[in-house]
């Protein structure tokens, strides 16, 4: 997700090892996490959903890709063999889904194919402030653009090359490299 924010992120961490310092908007986030968390039935979150059985709050990872996370949801449909991924937004529904949630649904999708052996043919993101539910379909189209997007990370940690800033000037006034980013 760093990288989609902004790929001289990946740089930092993982090229030149700078620290990670936490920004006030992550440390406001976090609070909201926490908060959503505690008041919120988490496990009521996909309650308009068909009766299939759930896995809630499902660690996902790849030694491999290099990429772990904490799925929200996963749907079951064994009988044919299928799964679909829910991420859980403590928000109001965008007027466009953003490029960084649908990538997070295809990674997910694809650690649930490899971890699970499942098909996984769409996904959903439910905005809690709207009681909004997006569909989306997955497909192979959109797995090679998320294996794409891991070559480009591999490439720019393996080459230790620094690329371009995010075009978006004002996604740096929150990052946590600011003061050694320095836009070229």
């Amino acid at each position: 997700m760093n990288y989609l924010y902004c790929p001289r992120i990946t740089y930092f961490e993982n090229v030149l090892h700078y620290p990670q310092v936490t920004t006030i908007k992550e440390v406001k986030g976090r609070e909201k996490h926490v908060e959503f968390n505690r008041k919120s039935k988490r496990t009521k979150i996909a309650k308009r959903m068909p009766k299939l059985p759930r896995r809630y709050n499902l660690p996902l990872f790849s030694k491999e890709l290099g990429f772990q996370t904490v799925l929200d949801c996963l749907l079951l449909n064994e009988e044919a063999n299928e799964a679909y991924p829910l991420q859980a937004k403590n928000s109001f529904r965008p007027l466009a889904i953003y490029r960084t949630m649908k990538f997070q649904l295809f990674v997910e999708a694809l650690l649930v194919t490899r971890m699970f052996d499942y098909s996984v043919p769409f996904g959903f993101i439910k905005f809690i402030k709207s009681n909004d539910l997006v569909k989306l379909n997955i497909n192979s189209e959109n797995m090679l653009e998320v294996e794409e997007l891991i070559k480009e990370i591999k490439r720019v940690i393996s080459e230790e090359e620094l690329p371009s800033p995010t075009p978006y000037e004002l996604r740096c006034q929150d990052c946590c490299y600011f003061a050694v980013c320095r836009r070229d």
